[in-house]
């Protein structure tokens, strides 16, 4: 069901003007793509696709960098809701590139039940849904983040893996699935030291899942 927040953001996609997530010029209203011609050409793939954090593997498509963190912002934070089907096909479109192993199903990085409330929707799901359409797999909710943390981007390298550690846990509500024996591939919009993805695979390998690699929009 839509929350009151996605239904206020599909409105004011309706009545304002369509503005490009890095510059702000507006954009013309048969423009698929939510950043102009110039801005989509400074995207940046990421030149090692693959990190380690960790025991974990993980995947980017492009460098976090202008103007697709202006565009990540406003996906997250500017009630742009609408913008997250094209990240996610961005990311399904450089599958078949990166070589990611063979997966047998998606799973969202969770946001806190009170910061899911206070957004509407969680940015990582609707990316994960893409991912797992264009995989051929389900999207499973394995995950729960039963203790709230800061927002990331505002802390150190040290302070980011504190802020995480523990704050994740097997989903525990009735229908959530089971993780045991499955292959599983961890979404989230952006990778800057891993500690988040690292939390969220020690989460799922307790609770069973055979192998556990992360995919992310963005590489910081």
């Amino acid at each position: 069901m839509a929350t009151l927040s996605s239904w206020t953001s599909r409105l004011l996609d309706l009545l304002l003007p369509r503005l490009c997530g890095g510059c702000r010029r507006e954009l013309a209203h048969d423009r698929p793509d939510p950043l102009c011609g110039e801005c989509l050409r400074r995207l940046r793939p990421a030149a090692a696709p693959l990190r380690r954090c960790g025991n974990l593997p993980v995947w980017g498509v492009y460098v976090y960098e202008p103007p697709l963190s202006e565009l990540i912002h406003a996906f997250k934070y500017d009630g742009r809701q609408g913008i997250g089907g094209t990240l996610g096909a961005w990311m399904a479109g450089f599958m078949p590139l990166l070589g990611l192993e063979t997966m047998d199903a998606v799973v969202p990085v969770p946001l806190h039940p009170a910061r899911l409330q206070e957004r509407g929707f969680n940015q990582s799901a609707i990316l994960a849904s893409a991912v797992a359409a264009s995989a051929g797999v389900p999207m499973l909710d394995l995950l729960e983040r039963h203790r709230r943390t800061k927002p990331q981007w505002r802390l150190g390298r040290q302070e980011r893996a504190d802020n995480v550690r523990g704050a994740f846990r097997p989903a525990l509500r009735a229908g959530a699935g089971d993780a045991r024996g499955l292959r599983l591939t961890l979404v989230d919009d952006v990778c800057t030291t891993g500690g988040t993805l690292v939390e969220c695979a020690e989460a799922l390998r307790s609770a069973g899942a055979a192998s556990v690699q992360g995919f992310v929009l963005a590489l910081d």
